[in-house]
């Protein structure tokens, strides 16, 4: 998850979870930022984000069980170069070894 604008509190992530005690950790810290049960959600500080070079920041997010991620655009407030680009992306839960299909969560 990335985040190229030097203003970073335009941008909001949302992690929701179907299941209990679900723990949601954030740039490989040992403590979870949040942990959470069937129904309830969490808003990610913007502060998590770590800054990667000069104006690019990232943000790394790991669940103990199937989540969703939702990401909250309001585009950019640089002075002088405003842009209102609101905005709501759905992030389905994905690993590292980029499978042929992308499921979303089922509940029970």
């Amino acid at each position: 998850m990335t985040e190229t604008s030097a203003v970073i509190w335009k941008e909001q992530w949302y992690t929701a979870t179907p299941r209990d005690n679900t723990a949601v950790y954030v740039n490989n810290e040992l403590t979870p930022i949040a942990n959470l049960n069937t129904g309830q959600y969490f808003v990610i500080p913007d502060t998590k984000y770590q800054l990667q070079g000069t104006s690019h920041y990232n943000l790394y997010v790991v669940t103990t069980k199937n989540a969703y991620v939702y990401q909250i655009l309001a585009g950019a407030a640089t002075t002088g170069n405003e842009v209102a680009a609101g905005g709501f992306n759905f992030i389905p839960a994905l690993n590292c070894y980029l499978p042929k299909q992308i499921d979303e969560i089922e509940a029970y």
